[in-house]
């Protein structure tokens, strides 16, 4: 049914505009083209429109726009919004006779200025993601026939799979951003990869560090040190954190050029961090950079007081901001492993963060030089 050029040219843009949002609005031209229509929008709606706001259209101006989303019109669309079936194209005729249509409100004040009259309408629910696709043509044309249904039923299930994995995108780089704006507040440099050892996060001092070029950089097989033998040895740590069970924490100094002195580098596996999504390539290794000589401690009575740790939670969490790995506290405090893993969890809890490397982010806010 869909092999035609025009179609093919459809899917294309629709494919396309996943990956680039400013291509949602040829690709809608192009549906419209293709069912003789004026004008198709797309939008996100219900839940998904406060958290992702997404809006496309072809063939409509501000004012069209504006008459559509006014606060006051929102009743006018309630008995079609009744109509849908999430996951189903339907046409108006199907809703309402055109008898009954031409003589309602919604007609009159909002569609009619557009010179159009029969219209289509499709409603998506699920993945946490809904959105709602609309097309619509002049009464002459006449109404959408049951092969034009369903035609744009199977383009719909392109649609959803494009607004979904841009949705997931979104999803993504706001995470990012979030998580880069929260490490540029540190003055200890980050960087967040992903399995293959890519960067993936670099807060601003991080930056800072690579752009010098002392001691690590950024190199075409991924993270490099100063020296043949730094490189080997920082990439062998990386492979080893990302490992499905990778250990809790590596820390190693990688020399740089004098007179200063070697960099202090904490390597650790990501964990639940949350930051991954869907069909993307989750970030899987942290990296902490330190100058040796500005060494960051605790603050133990703000951190305690502000979470309303327990004291031994308080000690551990002291630990591990030291960078000792779990099965080193329990040597220090003389528990089992199992123990200081379940105060763990306890501090995650309270500080609602789900890993080790999410916990540190929180106590180095908690710092002190």
């Amino acid at each position: 049914m869909l092999a035609d050029p025009e179609t093919l040219r459809c899917l294309e843009l629709i494919s396309q505009a996943a990956l680039d949002a400013r291509l949602w609005t040829p690709a809608l031209t192009a549906v419209t083209a293709m069912f003789r229509s004026e004008h198709a929008i797309l939008f996100s709606n219900k839940a998904s429109w406060s958290s992702w706001p997404f809006k496309a259209t072809s063939g409509l101006d501000d004012r069209d726009l504006a008459r559509f989303f006014a606060a006051e019109t929102m009743h006018l669309w309630e008995p079609w919004h009744r109509a849908m079936v999430p996951g189903k194209v339907v046409p108006h005729h199907q809703v309402v006779s055109d008898a009954v249509f031409e003589e309602t409100e919604l007609y009159n004040d909002i569609i009619r200025p557009t010179g159009t009259f029969y219209g289509t309408c499709f409603q998506q629910d699920g993945d946490g993601l809904s959105f709602h696709l609309n097309v619509c043509r002049r009464r002459r044309v006449g109404a959408f026939s049951p092969h034009e249904t369903q035609k744009l039923q199977t383009l719909t299930a392109h649609v959803t799979l494009a607004l979904r994995l841009q949705h997931r995108f979104a999803v993504l780089e706001g995470r990012a951003e979030l998580l880069s704006r929260t490490f540029d507040r540190m003055e200890d440099g980050v960087i967040v990869l992903d399995a293959r050892g890519n960067p993936v996060v670099l807060n601003a001092a991080a930056q800072r560090h690579i752009a010098r070029q002392n001691g690590i950089a950024r190199g075409t097989g991924g993270m490099r040190g100063g020296t043949k033998a730094s490189t080997e040895k920082l990439r062998q740590a990386i492979a080893r954190a990302a490992l499905p069970m990778g250990a809790d924490a590596t820390r190693m100094h990688l020399p740089r050029r004098p007179p200063q002195p070697p960099l202090l580098v904490d390597i650790l596996p990501l964990g639940q961090l949350a930051l991954s999504s869907p069909g993307s390539t989750p970030p899987s290794v942290v990296i902490f950079l330190r100058e040796p000589n500005e060494p960051v401690t605790l603050d133990r009575a703000a951190v305690t007081d502000f979470y309303r740790l327990t004291r031994r939670e308080g000690d551990i969490a002291a630990l591990l901001m030291d960078g000792m790995t779990v099965e080193m506290i329990a040597k220090r405090l003389e528990l089992t492993q199992g123990t200081v893993r379940n105060h763990l969890k306890r501090i995650f809890e309270k500080t609602a963060v789900h890993s080790q490397v999410a916990l540190l982010a929180v106590l180095r806010s908690f710092g002190r030089r």
